[in-house]
This record gives structure tokens, sequence and C-alpha cells, in this order.
């Protein structure tokens, strides 16, 4: 078990490195994350989650499926500073975009946001363009 208390896995790192090194087209992710403080067990709390799907047609044999190529999530348990500082960089980069792929939901006690993207260089883009908001959730421990 010591194994796993060294190991950090940079969520959106990792998901740059997957998305720079697919060739494919068809390549939509979806990334949401929430950051709440209503929970009794746990009263600053982050949730992180991306799935990344692969879809597919032939048109002329009539199939058109898609496929879940890759999921994570990870839960954290936030000190009351932490959860601030999370929130603050929800609003400064979400808050008042004009975007129909980025949903915000920011209240008193609950933050989301959730990015949908339909091809890998989409996602290059929203990972580059939102790089403070990934590399902070990255930067977690």
């Amino acid at each position: 078990m010591d194994l796993f208390n060294n190991v950090t896995l940079k969520h959106f790192k990792f998901l740059r490195f997957v998305a720079e090194n697919i060739d494919d087209d068809h390549v939509m992710c979806k990334i949401t994350s929430i950051a709440r403080s209503d929970r009794i067990d746990t009263p600053y709390y982050m949730d992180v989650h991306f799935a990344l799907t692969f879809c597919s047609d032939i048109e002329e044999k009539g199939i058109y499926h898609a496929m879940d190529i890759l999921k994570n999530q990870r839960l954290y348990n936030l000190k009351e500073d932490k959860y601030a500082e999370v929130v603050n960089v929800f609003k400064q980069n979400f808050e008042g975009l004009d975007d129909e792929r980025i949903k915000l939901r920011i209240e008193d006690k609950l933050n989301q946001i959730e990015i949908q993207t339909t091809s890998s260089d989409e996602l290059i883009e929203m990972l580059d363009k939102y790089s403070q908001f990934f590399d902070m959730i990255d930067s977690l421990n």
C-alpha cells in the first residue's frame, strides 16, 4: 500500500498526453469538476471526473457505436483554505463565459463545471485555454 502513497497521478497532464497521441477525429471528452461545501461527512469536497469516448459509424452497414476508452475519477477532501482557492479559480476561469461546450453552475455551496469536446484538437485547446484551472487540480495531493 505504500506504493500508492507515493504516487500522484496528474490527471490533465495524462489526458493531454492521450489527446496528443490520438489520430482519430471521433474522440469526445467530458470533464466534470464539482466542488461543494454542503456535505456533513466531508465539509469541503471536490469530485473530478473525465471520460474519453470513441465513436464509430459505418453508414453502409448501418452501424453506429460509442465506446468508452478511458475513464478516471478522483475525490478530494479539501481544507477550507484550499476549497476557497478552488472556488476562486472556478470563478476566475469560467464565470461569464459564452461557450456552448462549457456548462457552469455556481451556487452558495455548490460549484460545478462541465466541459465537453468533440475532438482531440478541441480537448487540447481547452486544456491550454484553462491551464490555470487544470494545473491547480493536478497540483492537489
